[in-house]
């Protein structure tokens, strides 16, 4: 099983921005991320709006392991007593998706 990094500060950037997005079109890129040191991106990942709401779909390239790769979907939940985007500490209620797999809950400031 290999592991991998992503930066998810661009993504909580853009929904902290989301008040004022209800009237964009549907797929409309909020911002685009290139593949870096500080991500394991296998190719542009693009933060969109998509059917009302903020949306990241990456491909993922594994690491410590000979070849792997994986697709995977980030998308905003609030949950009960979530402490949510207007706090300042830490960020609970996000749910990082694999693309037809299970949910994992990540802490996106750790």
């Amino acid at each position: 099983m290999g592991r991998a990094e992503i930066d998810l500060k661009p993504y909580i950037a853009a929904l902290k921005m989301a008040k004022g997005l209800h009237n964009l079109p549907n797929n409309c890129a909020l911002k685009r991320i290139q593949p870096s040191q500080n991500n394991c991106l296998a190719n542009e990942s693009s933060i969109i709006w998509e059917n009302g709401k903020i949306t990241q779909h990456m491909r993922i390239k594994l690491k410590n392991v000979e070849c792997g790769e994986l697709l995977i979907q980030l998308d905003w939940n609030e949950t009960p007593n979530c402490k949510g985007l207007e706090s300042e500490g830490p960020f609970f209620g996000t749910s990082l998706s694999l693309v037809n797999g299970p949910e994992f809950l990540v802490d996106p400031d750790p």
